[in-house]
């Protein structure tokens, strides 16, 4: 007949689980842990023992959360400073969704990915070449709904500066975010700062 075995700490956390023929008692491999015969085999990473009954940790609510085994339940494990991580990082991700997410301007709503800015780029330095040639300039622009306008040289130059007044804007809230975060003293005034 087999018999089961967990190895626990004094804290009721489950360090090991065997099963062994009825003739061995099996020994704590730890120092300081004890064995204790059950009636089945336990998982360590799930079950806990608690006044002397092997039950269940319960789900674990997120990755963060580690088990207290004094006040047996999960608590966050999470510093202030993880969480101000955290949120910087959300901050981050929903500043480049709006720099690379387009840009209105005169009534349009322009492209402002990465390609985008440098075909402006582009775009101006040709303007800029044809100009200092004596050359009229006109270019058809294609727009974020793919419709498509003709912009002159000037035309084109405002175009770039409302790009980069666009650009400007959403990293200045973004540095005025992240020194929100770095003033917040709890989790919810962290957690608070959103885009």
């Amino acid at each position: 007949m087999t018999r089961f075995w967990i190895e626990h700490l004094a804290t009721g956390e489950i360090v090991g689980a065997q099963a062994a023929p009825d003739s061995i008692t099996p020994t704590a491999s730890r120092g300081g842990a004890f064995m204790l015969e059950v009636n089945n085999i336990y998982d360590p990473q799930t079950s806990v023992l608690l006044a002397g009954v092997v039950v269940s940790k319960g789900a674990q609510p997120s990755p963060f959360h580690i088990y207290d085994y004094e006040e047996h339940e999960w608590v966050d494990a999470r510093t202030i400073n993880d969480y101000k991580a955290a949120q910087w990082n959300k901050i981050k991700r929903a500043r480049d969704s709006t720099e690379f997410g387009g840009f209105e301007y005169g009534g349009n709503i322009f492209d402002s990915d990465s390609m985008s800015q440098s075909r402006l780029q582009r775009a101006i330095q040709l303007a800029n070449i044809a100009l200092s040639m004596g050359q009229d300039f006109e270019i058809n622009w294609t727009l974020q709904d793919n419709s498509v306008i003709v912009l002159t040289h000037t035309e084109l130059i405002t175009v770039a500066l409302a790009l980069g007044n666009h650009v400007a804007a959403a990293h200045e809230k973004a540095r005025d975010l992240r020194l929100e975060i770095e003033a917040a003293l709890t989790k919810e005034e962290v957690e608070a700062i959103v885009w």
